[in-house]
């Protein structure tokens, strides 16, 4: 849900707040052939996976600035977002036919994300008339997921049972995204 202000000539505001989900499913599978961990042939195998699902509140603005030529404007977005979810972690090492280590893990968290886009857009009603404008944009989007990954690291070696890690390192995605809007009215 949001709201259009427009203080100035060529420019709009519009803050929003709204629901955000989120499911992120990361999975890591190695293999390891003729390892030469003392002097051994081991064909070593490790699957890790970092499952994420969650919903929660997400609050932001957008801004528009109008450049008055051919319907071309310039765009910003940000926002915030808290997501309550579960993450499901698993770790497995094997080498040959030997389990080394297999942990599952199952947390409740919260965790933050911000969003933010800067693009241009194009505005017409000449392809479809006024009843139907059209908006053409390009944009470059980025999302960040702090502590995302909570992927178990297996630390030991040959003189210890070893123990596990977190990682908890950010999560972010990036990119260029193009699209075609259509307004109607019912």
């Amino acid at each position: 849900m949001g709201k259009t202000f427009k203080p100035g000539t060529f420019f709009t505001l519009r803050p929003h707040a709204g629901v955000k989900g989120a499911i992120i499913d990361q999975d890591f599978d190695a293999r390891y052939q003729n390892s030469t961990l003392v002097n051994s042939t081991l064909n070593r195998h490790v699957i890790m996976s970092n499952d994420f699902g969650g919903v929660g509140f997400r609050g932001g603005f957008d801004a528009y600035w109008d450049l008055n030529w051919y319907g071309f404007s310039l765009f910003g977005k940000g926002s915030g977002s808290i997501l309550f979810g579960e993450f499901k972690t698993h770790f497995l090492n094997r080498a040959d036919s030997s389990t080394y280590a297999h942990v599952r893990d199952s947390f409740n968290t919260t965790k933050g994300v911000l969003e933010g886009a800067l693009g241009v857009n194009m505005h017409t009603t000449d392809l479809l008339g006024t009843e139907y404008p059209l908006d053409f944009y390009a944009m470059w989007e980025d999302q960040l997921f702090f502590s995302q990954n909570q992927i178990m690291r297996f630390m030991g070696d040959t003189t210890d049972d070893g123990k596990f890690i977190h990682e908890k390192g950010d999560l972010g995605f990036h990119g260029i995204t193009f699209g075609i809007q259509v307004a109607f009215t019912i």
